[in-house]
């Protein structure tokens, strides 16, 4: 007897996914992935200084665009990061030390002192980095009040908004002056809650006393 039942209905497979040809352009308002980001990108997120060196000695510029937006540089990267490592080899290779992609960004020692990272502000600054280096204002006015462990307007200023009392000292040291915005800065600080975040630095209240009163002694800039 023949039987009746109809076999089942199985779907066609589905063509197999397929990165698309090295070079090609993402779709429109695709967001970038890991696959959009470059061996510069890696290495320099990786903490990789031998890669990024391989990568220099290709011909890489130090001073490239990247990230996920291609919003940042690699020193600018590594400065918060405690990377002293990936920003020496960076700096050995001809990276500006307050290289920015605009001069509404923070430049690196900006980034450092706002961790108070004394050893990567002294790299900086012994390579030429500007105490006196200036976040436009423009930046500024579209995010007035910095979030904890975010750059204020100037390296002074930054060190002194994250309560880093030895950050600020070492500044005065290199020719930064204090000026109304600087102290604000600091009183702006502590008046902030303590960070959760455990990678965010931040002072004591006694060190933003201390940092007050000498900001106060050094007089207007």
């Amino acid at each position: 007897m023949k039987n009746s039942r109809t076999a089942p209905h199985v779907d066609p497979p589905e063509p197999p996914h397929t990165r698309p040809p090295a070079g090609a352009s993402p779709s429109p308002g695709a967001r970038p992935s890991a696959h959009d980001r470059t061996a510069w990108d890696l290495a320099v997120r990786n903490n990789r200084p031998d890669a990024v060196a391989e990568l220099l000695d290709a011909g890489a510029d130090p001073d490239a665009a990247m990230g996920e937006h291609r919003e940042t540089t690699a020193l600018r990267y590594a400065a918060p990061r405690g990377m002293t490592a990936m920003a020496q080899r960076l700096l050995a290779a001809g990276a500006q030390p307050d290289g920015r992609l605009d001069e509404g960004q923070a430049t690196p020692l900006m980034l450092a002192s706002a961790q108070g990272d004394l050893d990567m502000m002294r790299l900086l600054l012994d390579r030429g980095a500007s105490p006196r280096s200036v976040a436009s204002r423009r930046a500024r006015i579209i995010a007035p009040g910095p979030p904890a462990g975010m750059p204020d307007g100037t390296p002074l200023a930054s060190a002194a908004h994250g309560g880093h009392l030895e950050a600020v000292r070492l500044l005065l040291e290199h020719g930064a002056r204090p000026d109304p915005e600087t102290r604000e800065a600091a009183v702006r600080g502590a008046r902030k809650p303590r960070p959760r975040d455990p990678g965010i630095r931040r002072g004591t209240p006694e060190e933003y006393r201390a940092i007050q009163e000498l900001l106060e002694r050094e007089g207007p800039a």
